[in-house]
Formats: C-alpha cells, sequence, structure tokens
C-alpha cells in the first residue's frame, strides 16, 4: 500500500530529523538537515507569515450586475440597454454564468455555436463597462470557433472599435454608443444556436 509505506517514510524522517526526540523540530534540527541536503536556508513553519484569508468573494446575479452597471457604463440607460442584451443571450438558449468578484461583477456567455455541439465561452459582460470577447476559448473549439472568432475581430474592424486581435481575451468598451450592443446581437445570431 503506497499510502501506508509513505506515512511510515514520514514516521521514520522525522525521527531521524528529531534529534533529541522531544517530538518538535528545532532550528538547530533544521539547520542540520539543511547542511545534510546541501540547501543554503531552511525556514521553519513559525517563521513563515500566516496564510491570507481568502478574498471576500460575492456571487452576482442580474439585478445586482445591473445596479453596479448603473454607476459605471456610460451609456444614457445602462441597465435597459444590458438587460436587452441578457435577455437576448437568453432567447438563444445560452448558458449564462454571474461572476463572484468582490468590487465588480460580470456575467459570462457561453454559446452553442452553429455546427459544433456543445457550449462554449463566447463573451463577458463587465459593470466596470466593457464586453470582453472569449477569442481564445473559441478559437481552440475548433474550425467552428475559430469562424466565430474570426467574425467577431471582423465586426470589431468594421465598427471601428480599437482592440489589439491578437489578444486571447480583447475587450471593448461601448460607451456611450448603444448602438454597438444592438449590432453586436445582429452580427452573433447566425453564428450562436
Amino acid at each position: 500500500d503506497p499510502s501506508a509505506a509513505l506515512s511510515r517514510f514520514g514516521t521514520l524522517f522525522f525521527h531521524l530529523v528529531d534529534k533529541d526526540h522531544d517530538k518538535e523540530i528545532s532550528e538547530s534540527e533544521l539547520t542540520a538537515l539543511a547542511t545534510v541536503f546541501n540547501v543554503s536556508s531552511v525556514t521553519s513553519v513559525s517563521d513563515k507569515e500566516p496564510p491570507q484569508q481568502p478574498r471576500e468573494k460575492r456571487r452576482w446575479d442580474l439585478k445586482s450586475f445591473l445596479e453596479k452597471s448603473e454607476e459605471e457604463w456610460e451609456l444614457d440607460d445602462p441597465a435597459t440597454e444590458l438587460r436587452r442584451l441578457y435577455d437576448y443571450f437568453t432567447r438563444k438558449n445560452t448558458r449564462i454564468r454571474f461572476g463572484t468578484g468582490r468590487d465588480h461583477g460580470s456575467f459570462t456567455v457561453h454559446a452553442r455555436l452553429r455546427g459544433k455541439g456543445g457550449f462554449t465561452q463566447l463573451l463577458s459582460v463587465w459593470t466596470w463597462g466593457s464586453v470582453q470577447f472569449r477569442l481564445g476559448h473559441l478559437r481552440n473549439a475548433g474550425a467552428v470557433g475559430t469562424r466565430t472568432a474570426e467574425a467577431i475581430v471582423s465586426w470589431c474592424l468594421e465598427e471601428g472599435l480599437p482592440f489589439n486581435a491578437e489578444q486571447k481575451e480583447p475587450q471593448f468598451y461601448p460607451g456611450k454608443r448603444a448602438e454597438l450592443l444592438e449590432s453586436l446581437t445582429v452580427m452573433l445570431d447566425p453564428l450562436i444556436m
């Protein structure tokens, strides 16, 4: 049994290192161990900094997402425009996952691409005012995903959006141009089921 052998090895190793058999490994015993293994320094467990507390998470939902977006999007009526975009993806039978960011929220759209089974990450919409395309995920989804990524890049260029198409996850900021969100859905409509 490998786990039993490892346990016996750990016990034996501890006894070899614990020279004074006080069931604790002292600094001098650690230094001796470092010398044996030709290591320049060994830090005892007590010298290490305490582990960081995990950052506080929150689970965003549509209501909290729209409320926060009202503060940061430049659109005249962000809640209405983003709700329209959210409803579009809901009608397209996509999977929408809300993020867990502490200060900023997002929802990520997983879509079924025409000609390919299964769901692929398509884009994320952020409360800070951007839409982020998941081109890396699309390009990893085979020929259909690559064609979808190319259509997105072409659309961005046609709309005059400044972004680096070589990035795996480029994003654009619609600013005050609400028509971009409508144009986005028109472009995506023939590509996703």
